[in-house]
């Protein structure tokens, strides 16, 4: 089963004890393709905060109620490390969020999630202490992690021009991973949306707001039509 990114923003989220607020935006690994967190505003209008939400406390998503529940309680949601979005999330942010929860560091590992490839898998697993070490202490404070808002919408590039923008992301509803992205390429010859491994993009250029893939136009357009 697969979920689309953007249906999901504006999920509800629900906590053991109630409702905690709404999803605005998900974080994605654009190194490993998987979405890491969920972003929500918790609390009412006076003490509100953006909190993190990952994968590895979801239980279950409900397309059709728009929920997703977590087996967080509300208060421990509040009191987590507040998620300042006018600063991207480091590495230390990361780290600090893994403790409070007492969480694995996913980045720990050859797979998708430290040493599995399902979040539920991994949150059971013990991390070799000489590889959490190591992980803790590595010099570099980038996180890797992009908004699905801000990357949808970007101008797609093939090996011989432009071709579309980014529709949308396809996610498994097992692993998080992000399957397919979505090429909307209905501008450009009388296209159509299309998905696309993540393996074929070669790059992503924040400063251009441009994804490249290593595709021709004809390849991306004869690529599998978006059901």
């Amino acid at each position: 089963m697969q979920w689309f990114a953007t249906k999901l923003i504006g999920s509800k989220v629900e906590a053991l004890d109630g409702e905690i607020g709404e999803i605005s935006d998900l974080y994605f690994d654009d190194e490993r393709w998987v979405i890491r967190y969920l972003i929500c505003r918790a609390g009412d209008w006076t003490s509100a905060k953006w909190v993190l939400i990952s994968p590895l406390s979801i239980t279950s998503v409900d397309e059709e109620q728009s929920m997703v529940s977590v087996n967080l309680t509300r208060q421990a949601v509040a009191q987590s490390p507040d998620a300042s979005l006018k600063q991207p999330v480091s590495r230390r942010f990361e780290i600090e969020y893994s403790k409070y929860y007492e969480i694995p560091i996913y980045w720990a590992g050859s797979g998708l999630w430290g040493g599995a490839m399902n979040p539920a898998v991994f949150a059971k697993s013990v991390l070799p202490p000489e590889e959490e070490k190591k992980a803790l202490q590595g010099n570099n404070d980038e996180s890797h992690l992009r908004s699905v808002n801000e990357v949808a919408g970007y101008r797609v590039k093939a090996e011989d021009g432009s071709i579309g923008h980014i529709e949308d992301f396809l996610i498994d509803s097992e692993t998080w991973a992000i399957h397919h992205v979505a090429v909307d390429t209905r501008k450009w010859l009388r296209g159509k949306i299309v998905t696309i491994a993540p393996a074929r993009i070669d790059d992503i250029v924040w400063t251009e707001s441009t994804v490249y893939i290593r595709m021709t136009k004809e390849a991306i357009q004869e690529s599998p039509e978006l059901n």
